[in-house]
């Protein structure tokens, strides 16, 4: 791909010094990965600075940079205001914008995505549709498993992933979406057709100032231009309020009836967690969870929200929901007729 195509869906403000027309062959955002006809993007970190690597990446066979200063290197160049940005806009275009192949569902908060994320997988292959999963425990496409390093991955891996899993034949890809990378845009340039917010408490005030600024790079999923359709828990009062405030239209889910999908008649014993869930007081089904706490009845009932919004009836959700279970360090799906 020519250097000119890969900028084609970058936000204004760029600009291509040298050649426009090099011929890029990989990205790559390690200067120790650098091979011949790489585009090697210099993003500034917390203790260091790729711009410093880019001679190496240079003498390595990288034939472009994608830079926020101009560099004096014998090589084209692309001037942006955010490299991580453009990070994510060029990657999506050099592997073909996979995510807009299939239907892109994102789940966020401090707890519960990866238990929900399985639990959508779920629900979705009870309906019939080939899905993927992209998270903490690992990504699957259909019934392969690759182990996973982040919950949310750089966008090279992200857009490499998200091509394989189109070319499989994927419908769906369920993806744990972190505030890490909300506020390193990983995910810049990608439209989930359903975004989740599961909760919010204390997490990663090692990265983030304060609690406010956390909350605040999860809040960015919730945004127009990154998310169709929105799901939140109600009970969680800051997510509520935080959703509230934006003033879009969202499906509310949580135990008391005033959601739009709700539980009652709860019943948590040492195997499992029973319960009748009711949406929009016109479909009500019993569930019977293999897994126990009242807080997997919150991700069962965000689940069963995400999937409603993806246009999937009660009996796939209430199949879906009930075949799944936890084990120690991992999730397992039960062999169902």
């Amino acid at each position: 791909m020519k250097l000119n195509e890969l900028t084609i869906n970058l936000p204004e403000g760029y600009s291509i010094l040298g050649d426009p027309e090099v011929e890029i062959l990989s990205l790559c955002a390690d200067s120790r990965k650098a091979k011949a006809g790489a585009i090697f993007f210099c993003t500034p970190g917390l203790n260091c600075d790729a711009h410093d690597f880019a001679p190496q990446a240079v003498a390595a066979g990288a034939v472009a940079l994608v830079v926020e200063r101009a560099l004096d290197l014998p090589v084209s160049q692309v001037l942006v205001p955010n490299v991580r940005m453009a990070l994510s806009y060029m990657a999506a275009q050099f592997y073909d914008q996979p995510a807009q192949k299939m239907t892109m569902i994102g789940i966020t908060g401090t707890k519960g995505k990866t238990t929900t994320s399985f639990l959508v997988k779920s629900i979705l292959e009870a309906a019939g549709k080939k899905t993927a999963l992209i998270g903490t425990v690992c990504s699957m496409i259909g019934e392969e498993t690759i182990p996973a390093n982040l919950t949310t991955p750089d966008p090279i891996v992200t857009q490499s992933l998200l091509a394989r899993m189109a070319q499989a034949g994927c419908e769906c890809v369920v993806m744990e979406v972190s505030a890490h990378a909300l506020d390193m845009y990983r995910l810049a340039g990608i439209r989930f057709q359903v975004g989740a917010f599961s909760n919010f408490s204390q997490d990663h005030l090692d990265y983030f100032a304060d609690m406010d600024a956390y909350f605040e790079a999860k809040m960015r999923f919730m945004q127009p231009d990154m998310t169709e359709q929105i799901v939140y828990n109600i009970d969680d009062e800051r997510v509520s309020e935080g959703v509230r405030a934006l003033g879009r239209t969202a499906l509310r889910v949580g135990i008391r009836e005033s959601s739009d999908i709700y539980a009652n008649d709860i019943e948590i014993s040492e195997t499992g967690t029973r319960f009748q869930m009711t949406w929009h007081k016109r479909f009500r089904v019993p569930v019977s969870l293999q897994v126990a706490g009242i807080f997997n009845v919150y991700n069962a009932l965000l689940a069963a929200g995400i999937c409603v919004c993806a246009g999937i009836g009660p009996t796939a959700i209430q199949k879906g929901l009930e075949s799944v279970r936890a084990v120690p360090g991992r999730i397992e799906l039960l062999q169902t007729n």
